[in-house]
């Protein structure tokens, strides 16, 4: 190939100067040549094949949304339903003529309640802790009482409550006698009624203090069996109150006297019990109080076979 200068016409010999003329020759650099790029085949998808991907894809999505459906759905329901209190008996501003007053509450979403307690003018009577919520607690003494109903969970904190009332009124005459002067029988038959209440709050202080034994180990007493004993120390002070209310005949004086003795014992054993785990819980002496209890229980353990036994010959069923 030869180049030609531009100038002069003649060849330059492959110079980059014309050795004719000097003028400077512009070399020509033949292009280069790329070689063709190599291409992988390209097998196209059938059409039936992308239908069958895509549905199987939809599928998958579906699948996944119906699972995450049965999971959130009963969340977000069970999230939005609310405990609620309904005590249905006794109704408001009902008349009670009987020493005992029967509770009955309604209550929903029992799983999230640990305990329902019942409270008569604030003082806390009992405590329920499995369904049915029911109960029989003292009616108290003549006159109007505010009743409450209050769900709690398992860590003592309130879900709901609900209020109402009652009055307490004085029983039916009987043959001429005053309901609120008893005569020989009527006397038999309010003690023996006090005296079933007795034997109860005995059996209950008994099973608590058996809890509050096995919770030792665990550093800390309950809320819920706090509460449990707070409920029975109160039912016992009501049972004093029934019992020191009572007016006996002449010749039932001493089964009277003792009588308030025994529920004293019982008074200062679920008192003791009281102190005690709210002692134990906050790192006081609680051995003083359940040493207190203890005293009390020999002496209530002493003293009630006899009772019944004097009861049982004057006539009062026990």
């Amino acid at each position: 190939m030869k180049n030609v200068c531009p100038k002069c016409g003649k060849d330059t010999g492959g110079s980059r100067f014309c050795p004719h003329c000097g003028v400077q020759v512009q070399q020509t650099v033949p292009p280069r040549v790329m070689p063709p790029a190599q291409t992988t085949p390209y097998a196209a998808v059938p059409a039936q094949q992308k239908k069958n991907i895509g549905l199987w894809v939809a599928v998958a999505l579906l699948a996944l949304l119906i699972v995450a459906a049965a999971i959130v759905v009963p969340l977000l329901l069970l999230r939005g339903e609310e405990t609620k209190v309904n005590i249905t008996s006794p109704v408001q501003s009902q008349k009670i003529q009987s020493a005992e007053l029967d509770v009955s509450v309604d209550v929903t979403n029992q799983g999230d309640v640990g305990w329902v307690a019942i409270y008569v003018d604030g003082i806390i009577q009992d405590s329920i802790k499995k369904p049915p919520f029911e109960a029989s607690i003292p009616a108290g003494e003549l006159g109007m009482h505010g009743l409450k109903a209050t769900a709690y969970d398992r860590n003592g904190k309130m879900l709901a409550e609900d209020k109402t009332s009652y009055w307490k009124v004085p029983g039916k005459k009987n043959n001429g006698e005053d309901g609120t002067e008893q005569g020989a029988e009527q006397y038999k038959k309010a003690v023996a009624a006090q005296v079933n209440e007795a034997s109860v709050l005995d059996a209950r202080i008994r099973n608590a203090a058996n809890q509050i034994n096995n919770q030792l180990s665990k550093k800390y007493i309950s809320a819920s069996l706090v509460t449990d004993v707070q409920a029975l120390y109160n039912r016992t002070v009501s049972l004093f109150n029934t019992v020191q209310g009572l007016n006996p005949p002449a010749d039932m004086l001493d089964i009277q006297t003792q009588f308030l003795q025994i529920c004293e014992y019982l008074q200062t054993r679920a008192d003791a019990l009281v102190k005690g785990a709210e002692a134990f819980n906050s790192g006081g002496d609680y051995m003083a109080e359940f040493n207190r209890g203890a005293a009390a229980k020999s002496a209530f353990e002493k003293a009630w076979p006899a009772f019944l036994n004097t009861c049982r010959a004057r006539g009062i069923n026990v």
